[in-house]
């Protein structure tokens, strides 16, 4: 983060580097993430928010540079995936959000969950299931 906020000041916020920057961020986020899990440990509301957040400015940068799927898109969009359900949660348990709005978010969440399987499926066959099966399993959850 702070080689990020650091770089900001000599690139565009959409400039590869910083992309670039930001993707490894996302991905320092799910080990971190990953290992909280695993100790029992839940995830805080910020780094949620933040690692939402992150994949979301990536993946603005990704659709307007590379259309269509890819390695680093699916790489952010699994990434996004389970902190994503895990804040539409949170915001309509809280009531942040309206009814609908969190039903149109989990749908397309749905469909950005479809994607992730079908491109591993495809571009990393016998690589590592290990996320085919977690994306499934969030389908069950959503």
């Amino acid at each position: 983060e702070a080689l990020f906020v650091e770089n900001l000041n000599l690139f565009h916020t959409n400039h590869h580097l910083l992309v670039n920057t930001k993707v490894q961020i996302i991905l320092e986020f799910g080990k971190l993430m990953e290992a909280q899990a695993q100790v029992g440990k839940s995830w805080s509301l910020k780094q949620v928010k933040r690692k939402v957040d992150l994949c979301c400015q990536v993946l603005d940068v990704m659709n307007r540079i590379e259309p269509g799927l890819s390695d680093i898109k699916s790489l952010v969009m699994y990434e996004m995936s389970a902190p994503k359900l895990m804040l539409l949660q949170y915001n309509l348990g809280t009531g942040k959000q309206e009814l609908m709005d969190v039903k149109q978010e989990m749908e397309n969440l749905i469909v950005t969950i479809k994607n992730v399987c079908n491109n591993h499926e495809v571009f990393e066959e016998g690589k590592d299931e290990k996320i085919i099966t977690t994306a499934k399993a969030l389908l069950k959850d959503a």
